[in-house]
């Protein structure tokens, strides 16, 4: 039989990105979501595409809710996928070749990223190298919030095609996703009893 392929994605009101980026995936054996409270059409849309969506409303940051998606996948493979990241077809053609006669278990890959309007190729923003494609059982998500990423222990590959990652199209999604950001962290930190303290104040510079 020919290997098989699970997405795992991690979701939450994402009913304005999510059928672009599910269209990109409708080829993949398996779509798995975990879903961390969506209020709007995320569930329907995601099981309008076939995907797995369960709710895990207890959010203890990106990295755990990602492992929770990890695990849930059946497939040989796992490709991990943003509800803001499009696969482009020639990447969908090249995961699928790669799979199908592989020589690693894990594989990088570019990412181009889409600020203000613009695809960055430039500035540290390209080639942004992402581990997302893993044989099932030789990654796991570890690393700091937010930006935790799949670890392996397993000598990797490159994929060659890019990632769309539609990160911030406007200055107003910039400041949206921020303001995420911040609120995620601040109830991570909120459940872990942790506390902010304001700087020492700074002392003058003599003359």
């Amino acid at each position: 039989m020919p290997p098989t392929l699970s997405v795992a994605m991690i979701a939450r009101n994402e009913e304005a990105k999510l059928p672009r980026t599910l269209d990109s995936v409708r080829w993949a054996d398996e779509i798995v979501i975990v879903d961390s409270g969506s209020t709007d059409r995320t569930p329907e849309i995601a099981r309008s595409y076939g995907a797995k969506h369960s709710f895990h409303r207890d959010f203890q940051g990106f990295t755990p809710q990602k492992n929770l998606a990890i695990d849930a996948c059946t497939s040989d493979w796992i490709y991990l996928l943003d509800a803001d990241e499009v696969v482009p077809p020639e990447l969908a053609d090249e995961i699928r070749q790669t799979i199908a006669n592989p020589k690693f278990d894990a594989y990088w890959q570019p990412r181009l990223n889409l600020f203000l309007g613009r695809w960055i190729r430039h500035g540290g923003f390209y080639p942004d190298r992402k581990l997302r494609l893993f044989r099932r059982g030789a990654a796991r998500m570890a690393g700091a919030e937010p930006h935790g990423s799949p670890q392996c222990s397993c000598p990797t590959g490159n994929l060659r095609h890019a990632l769309l990652h539609y990160a911030y199209p406007s200055f107003r999604q910039y400041l949206t996703h921020m303001n995420g950001y911040s609120s995620d962290g601040a109830r991570i930190l909120i459940g872990k009893q942790k506390r902010a303290c304001p700087p020492p104040p700074s002392r003058p510079t003599p003359s």
